[in-house]
């Protein structure tokens, strides 16, 4: 998996999953979302979670993870304030995640990049509201179109930044009204 590091004002590394396109790519969709709240499935080393945290400064963020990272006091920092790290499995107690947005009136951007994609986007898309974005990594090596056509229809949504996703592994779909 392409690595890339990214250093925090504070001096703080994280490595990051994704490729410095993918970066864009995530950094673009959490900000053309205009969320009122940002849940990462998958926290991993928390780069991603750096990368949306930078993205929405002040957003809220929940990111899940079945083991969460031990971050350095300085990552913590980096991540702060807003940011919630929660070890969980989001498949024994879905509604845990999902009443994180429910009730809102803004928008949700919810990205998924756990060890089960598939899973995670048939289990939380449906949940999802109108105006309410979701995403993922590793498109076209783990999850792909057979995944998602059930449960992301092009009647009810719509792809979503796909200008800064063409040649990255990255996808992002919105709930129409």
């Amino acid at each position: 998996m392409p690595r890339t590091d990214l250093t925090a004002p504070n001096g703080a590394k994280f490595h990051v999953g994704q490729t410095a396109a993918e970066i864009v790519a995530l950094t673009q969709a959490a900000r053309e979302t205009d969320p009122g709240i940002l849940v990462e499935l998958g926290t991993w080393r928390a780069g991603a979670t750096y990368v949306l945290r930078c993205a929405c400064p002040s957003v809220p963020l929940v990111s899940f993870d079945v083991a969460c990272p031990l971050l350095t006091p300085e990552q913590y920092l980096a991540i702060e304030p807003h940011t919630l790290l929660l070890e969980a499995d989001v498949f024994a107690d879905p509604l845990r995640v999902v009443q994180l947005w429910r009730g809102r009136p803004w928008p949700a951007l919810l990205y998924c990049d756990d060890g089960d994609k598939p899973r995670e986007v048939q289990t939380f898309a449906p949940w999802l509201r109108p105006g309410d974005v979701i995403g993922c990594h590793d498109w076209g090596k783990e999850i792909g179109p057979a995944d998602v056509q059930s449960v992301l229809p092009p009647t009810e949504w719509e792809p979503f930044c796909t200008g800064s996703t063409e040649g990255t592994t990255c996808r992002f779909w919105r709930r129409l009204p």
